[in-house]
């Protein structure tokens, strides 16, 4: 056999070893890819429901948070400082949540995790109290969450300018 023909299957066959390797690498990045994005969902799942799980245990942290709802500042020091406690680290839930958002590959997958996150803000932000609570904190966060809290809020924002002209 030639050495010449030698060498070209050679080169031929590592050239294929090459393929093979970078088309495993790409296959190992796309489900690394995919156990981040369930790892995403599944952090702030359990982070949303630790938080409603506060509420729910205790009648007197639930009771605060309606009455904050309501109006924040009828709170006591003790009661805004449970609010705050409760809607700060929802609010660090949503700028969190958000970023790793903005790095998700799936336009579908991105879409739904903005409707979800809207939904969160609805639940807990479109409320009076809430409002007032987020006008006192809202330095704190990113301008994509006032943008957020502003756009789903924008219904109770408007009643409540109209209300104070």
């Amino acid at each position: 056999m030639d050495w010449k023909i030698f060498g070209t299957i050679a080169e031929i066959a590592g050239s294929i070893a090459v393929i093979i390797t970078l088309i495993d690498i790409a296959r190992q990045t796309r489900r690394g890819n995919e156990q981040n994005r369930v790892n995403t969902i599944q952090n702030t799942t359990t982070a949303l429901n630790s938080l409603a799980f506060v509420i729910a245990q205790s009648p007197q942290v639930a009771s605060v948070v309606a009455r904050g709802r309501s109006a924040f500042s009828s709170l006591n020091e003790a009661e805004q400082l449970q609010f705050a406690h409760i809607h700060g680290p929802l609010l660090n839930i949503i700028e969190a949540w958000g970023f790793q958002i903005d790095i998700m590959d799936n336009t579908t997958d991105r879409n739904a995790a903005h409707d979800s996150m809207r939904s969160i803000v609805r639940t807990y932000f479109n409320f009076p109290g809430a409002l007032q609570f987020w006008d006192k904190h809202k330095h704190l966060f990113a301008a994509e969450v006032h943008r957020l809290i502003e756009e789903e809020t924008g219904d109770l924002n408007a009643k409540k300018a109209g209300l104070s002209q």
